[in-house]
């Protein structure tokens, strides 16, 4: 996900589990063919398919390894040339939250789009992700469009049956923190103006006629730390927490390489992920007001994930702090590596995921 875990992760894909083939969607055309940009670039004749376009953007905590210029997704399978039970599979060591809410949480059959792509932040040219191959969300968005002209046909389909979901800012906060040439002070300018291009790249997305926009925040943000911490923070932070401060006994960031950091580099941490988590609530709270007619929403990570750490027993696990790399899958590891959920948080996660969506999208989900 980011430069620092590239190794480690090399390390621990190998011991991934293989899975059964994704599920094939029904048919739900009525005998009309199904191939069209949804499956292999041509166009169709007769009934627009019954299906639900769902597009993923984001970093590793979302990739599934798609390529945008492979095999597309098509009934016999959902996630096009997506590596769901290859070495390449998220990290996750099983289905990550995007898959399972394809799969598991969705009213009808689903075609998934996962342009999401390891070490992903919103633009190299605010922050530099970890090499000029990687897919910033800018990149990303980029790939819908070319989706798009695929099939020219089905614009007024892709319009009214797409549902778009954002995860990004992770990398964003993260490499900037750790980048000893950037101070403080200018971390929370950074970060807004990273939130800016996000927005951005939401209207871009709008432009094409989608109406249907799902934003998750950063996980590690202004809930849990000790309120002593503020007197660090609130000089370099306007309107500094954007969520009540509650539980405050808690670790800020509960992930295993950043239990086992420095002081120093924790409040830079939190510095960063409290800055973006911020910019991103306000700047999409603008966003909204300024784009009639979409649906939309920001949902806040924090809790999910803190009532999983709390209580990791609710999710089937048995350890909070550990990781299957290190610890092996006996343990009963919340996370797959030191900065990377395992499987049953994404399922965690994508199960809260769908119960707040569906009150926005019914459509979309049961």
């Amino acid at each position: 996900m980011f430069i620092a875990v590239i190794a480690l992760t090399l390390g621990l894909v190998f011991g991934l589990p293989n899975r059964a083939a994704p599920p094939q969607l029904a048919d739900s055309t009525n005998g009309t063919s199904t191939n069209g940009p949804i499956a292999n670039g041509t166009t169709t004749t007769g009934t627009i398919p019954n299906y639900n376009f769902f597009f993923f953007f984001g970093d590793s905590y979302t990739n599934t390894a798609f390529d945008p210029d492979g095999a597309q997704p098509s009934p016999s399978n959902p996630f096009g040339n997506a590596a769901l039970s290859a070495i390449e599979e998220p990290l996750a060591g099983g289905p990550n939250w995007a898959e399972n809410l394809t799969f598991t949480h969705t009213t009808k059959s689903t075609l998934a789009y996962d342009y999401a792509y390891n070490c992903g932040t919103v633009d190299n040219a605010i922050v530099e992700s970890c090499g000029p191959g990687v897919r910033t969300i800018v990149k990303q968005v980029a790939n819908f469009a070319e989706t798009l002209k695929k099939g020219s046909e089905y614009e007024t389909f892709y319009q009214q049956n797409s549902f778009l979901a954002f995860w990004i800012g992770i990398n964003d906060a993260h490499i900037t923190a750790n980048n000893a040439d950037i101070q403080d002070k200018d971390i929370d300018p950074i970060m807004e103006k990273v939130a800016i291009r996000y927005m951005e790249q939401l209207s871009t997305l709008y432009s094409y006629g989608v109406k249907n926009f799902l934003l998750l925040n950063v996980p590690r943000s202004s809930i849990p730390f000790h309120s002593s911490h503020l007197t660090n923070l609130i000089s370099f932070i306007p309107a500094l927490v954007p969520f009540p401060l509650t539980n405050t006994t808690q670790a800020f960031d509960r992930t295993p390489q950043i239990l086992e950091t420095t002081q120093t580099n924790i409040l830079r941490q939190r510095l960063a992920i409290t800055s973006i988590n911020n910019h991103i609530s306000s700047s999409f709270q603008t966003w909204q007001s300024a784009h009639s007619g979409t649906k939309s929403m920001l949902i806040d990570t924090i809790p999910i994930f803190n009532e999983a750490l709390d209580d990791p027993t609710k999710i089937g696990d048995k350890n909070s702090t550990c990781d299957v790399g290190r610890s092996g899958a006996a343990a009963g590891c919340v996370w797959w590596n030191d900065f990377h959920p395992a499987v049953n948080m994404h399922r965690w996660i994508a199960e809260n995921v769908a119960e707040k969506a569906k009150g926005v999208w019914g459509e979309f989900f049961k």
